[in-house]
């Protein structure tokens, strides 16, 4: 584990302009009224940089790009495997997102990434996994779908 960048991904969890990607999310929800598995193509978009997926009412749009820009030139790792990865440590309860992984493995990697705090090593583990990338957008879904 990278000490100094765990310890600045852990300084970002609290700076409230990365909140601007939640309010984008639950602003779409309900201006397009969302089904199942919406928010996880949203945030599958957004991954893949296509931010026309993203309305620009409030700005939305720019602001998450600029977000996206600085994320990924000081992280190299895309915003929104961060705003997913802070959501899974915000709602502190991991069993959705342990049922939806498959591979014990995996499971037990993920485990021991959020008991030891190890944003970087999560971010690692979601860039190079499409199966954990997933499961952490749909436990985004999951603790997002009524608000």
């Amino acid at each position: 584990m990278d000490t100094y960048v765990n310890t600045r991904l852990k300084g970002e969890l609290s700076n409230s302009l990365y909140d601007v990607v939640d309010e984008a999310i639950k602003y779409m929800v309900q201006k397009q009224h969302y089904l199942k598995n919406d928010i996880i193509k949203l945030i599958t978009a957004i991954y893949s940089k296509k931010y026309e997926y993203i309305t620009n009412d409030n700005d939305y749009r720019d602001q998450i790009q600029l977000l996206d820009d600085y994320f990924q030139k000081e992280y190299d790792y895309p915003l929104i495997i961060f705003v997913i990865v802070k959501n899974a440590f915000n709602h502190h309860d991991y069993s959705e997102l342990i049922k939806i992984i498959k591979k014990p493995k995996l499971k037990d990697e993920v485990l021991v990434g959020l008991e030891q705090h190890d944003y970087l090593g999560l971010m690692s583990l979601i860039k190079n996994n499409k199966s954990v990338f997933l499961a952490f957008a749909k436990l985004y879904e999951f603790e997002n779908k009524d608000n």
